[in-house]
């Protein structure tokens, strides 16, 4: 695993059934982080250092991320094979973590993550801009 540990798993799911979902091949388990991250990313990317978030080791990680990362790849190994009552549960913990991510994407929540900055180390933001429509007379 690249930002995750073994123990990251403790709180949500057991390591018997975990091994169960990825047949005890770790390289499903790095497979499913890496697609995790890489979604994470494209959710976090607009506004937060994630070469920062993702570099970070042991207690420096975030823990939201830590937890939902898990989530995730959770749902994403036990999509494989796992009964039905599980695979829902582990849906809506997924779309948790998907709506977590979608209102940092949108600033309407702001974690304490590592800012985006440009070269000279000032903090990147993103302006929209745009007007209403003409109301014709």
């Amino acid at each position: 695993m690249q930002f995750l540990l073994e123990t990251d798993f403790d709180v949500q799911i057991m390591t018997m059934i975990l091994n169960i979902q990825t047949n005890e091949d770790p390289l499903i388990l790095d497979n499913a982080e890496s697609a995790s991250i890489s979604e994470m990313i494209s959710y976090l990317s607009t506004r937060y250092n994630t070469e920062e978030i993702f570099a970070a080791t042991g207690d420096d990680r975030h823990r939201l991320i830590v937890m939902y990362l898990v989530d995730m790849v959770i749902y994403h190994t036990g999509a494989r094979n796992i009964p039905k009552q599980n695979i829902e549960l582990r849906g809506i913990r997924y779309e948790a973590a998907i709506n977590w991510l979608n209102k940092v994407n949108k600033g309407l929540l702001n974690p304490d993550l590592p800012k985006l900055t440009d070269e000279n180390g000032n903090t990147k933001t993103t302006f929209r801009w745009g007007s209403q429509p003409l109301r014709s007379r």
